[in-house]
């Protein structure tokens, strides 16, 4: 082999060693827990809109919509994404429409405004969602357990946020859920989950429910894990 050719695999094996013992390095701090997700939106600006306290909030077309506790009720979003949102009061209830120009075949298509909205309210707030993807915010800490009262209709869908694989803490899910789906999340712990179902689905995965109320018609469909089978009221 000529002196050149051996040079160059040398340098390629090298490059192969040293990528292959980065990577190595990187899985070790992820396992020990060192490693931190990259968190896009922390790297953008975002627009806070002070909504007026209500007793109700109605939410239309939004595709990505995280549900936080607050004393404070407003609405949180990527700067310059507004696009088509709205919002108005109308006597009691706050209505966020993600895209007043959809019509309702488009909508129970799938088509929504995918931009990722988070709405903070009180606990005493009641929301209702027609063709949405919404997620429950949950506590990394038992003594400060969110609430969250949700009535779902039209093709829309119930999860928990995204929090890296950390359990998170619920006090009370109460959700009516009508032509929709319910799913919960491996890491979450809820004390009390009161579901009534109508055409929907749920999937409890392996989420940890000390007490459950459930109510169904024959046209649901509903995934428990074992342990949460006694949680059942």
């Amino acid at each position: 082999m000529k002196t050149s050719n051996k040079l160059l695999l040398g340098i390629f094996s090298i490059i192969i060693l040293l990528t292959t013992i980065v990577q190595l390095m990187v899985y070790a701090k992820y396992k020990r827990g060192e490693y931190v997700t990259f968190n896009r939106d922390d790297y953008y600006d975002h627009v806070k809109i002070n909504v007026p306290p209500t007793k109700f909030v109605s939410l239309i077309a939004l595709g990505s919509c995280d549900l936080i506790n607050s004393d404070t009720p407003r609405i949180e979003m990527r700067e310059g994404r507004s696009g088509t949102l709205s919002y108005k009061v109308v006597n009691d209830t706050l209505i966020i429409n993600g895209d007043s120009t959809l019509t309702n075949n488009a909508m129970a298509g799938g088509t929504r405004n995918r931009q990722n909205v988070k709405l903070y309210l009180p606990v005493s707030v009641q929301i209702q969602t027609a063709f949405c993807n919404v997620y429950a915010k949950g506590a990394l800490d038992s003594a400060h357990a969110p609430s969250y009262t949700v009535t779902l209709t039209k093709n829309s869908s119930f999860g928990i946020s995204w929090a890296d694989n950390k359990t998170t803490y619920f006090n009370q899910l109460l959700i009516n859920g009508g032509f929709a789906n319910i799913d919960l999340d491996d890491h979450a712990i809820i004390n009390d989950l009161n579901l009534s179902m109508a055409h929907s689905s749920l999937d409890s995965k392996n989420a940890l429910v000390k007490k459950m109320t459930l109510n169904y018609d024959d046209n649901s469909t509903i995934a428990l894990s074992g342990r949460n089978l006694k949680a059942l009221k």
